[in-house]
């Protein structure tokens, strides 16, 4: 039987996971990361900007969802590259 998927969905274990990720050295570029991924997998960008906020805060939530989408154009042009 697999694990119930409810606890990643409670506000306060999103929270407390995006503090620990934000703590790594890697952490915020890790955050952006899987917002290009998001993005060029075609995730809806108000669940992104959704769970952002609820992940990392209203503020940050909203920079980060904002920082991963602008950044989209420059991993195309490196996937193009590829």
């Amino acid at each position: 039987r697999s694990p119930s998927m409810s606890r990643w969905l409670d506000p306060v274990v999103l929270t407390q996971v995006g503090t620990d990720l934000l703590a790594t050295p890697l952490g915020p570029l890790a955050v952006l990361a899987g917002y290009v991924l998001a993005v060029v997998l075609a995730m809806p960008i108000a669940l992104m900007i959704t769970v952002g906020v609820l992940v990392f805060g209203a503020w940050p939530g909203m920079l980060y969802a904002l920082l991963g989408m602008l950044s989209v154009p420059f991993a195309m042009g490196v996937l193009r590259a590829l």
